[in-house]
């Protein structure tokens, strides 16, 4: 649940920016002033590259966190691979999940 909700905000606080960044009326430098309109992609480009490497450091975590869980199934008879297998399908359920959820909000 943990892994989820923070995967589910650095998600939001991405697609946050992304939508300010691809809205023409404010990027539109005759409505608004151009110095609000270009300081909008430094920030963009922060939190891309916070929520890449939270993303990262938050699955590394939480792995490690599991390597005891992990360990009971290879003695319950899963391979590496199926072990692997588990964790795309696990992490591509959360990531649609996440993204799903603030899309509606």
């Amino acid at each position: 649940m943990l892994f989820f909700l923070c995967n589910s905000f650095s998600i939001m606080v991405f697609f946050t920016y992304a939508t300010i960044y691809t809205n023409k009326k404010f990027m539109n430098p005759s409505n608004i002033n151009y110095s609000i309109t270009g300081n909008m992609v430094a920030p963009g480009v922060m939190v891309m590259l916070f929520s890449a490497f939270f993303i990262f450091y938050a699955q590394n975590s939480f792995i490690k966190f599991r390597k005891k869980e992990f360990g009971l199934f290879m003695v319950l008879g899963m391979t590496n691979k199926n072990i692997q297998r588990m964790m795309i399908i696990e992490n591509g359920l959360i990531a649609i999940f996440s993204s799903q959820l603030f899309t509606y909000l």
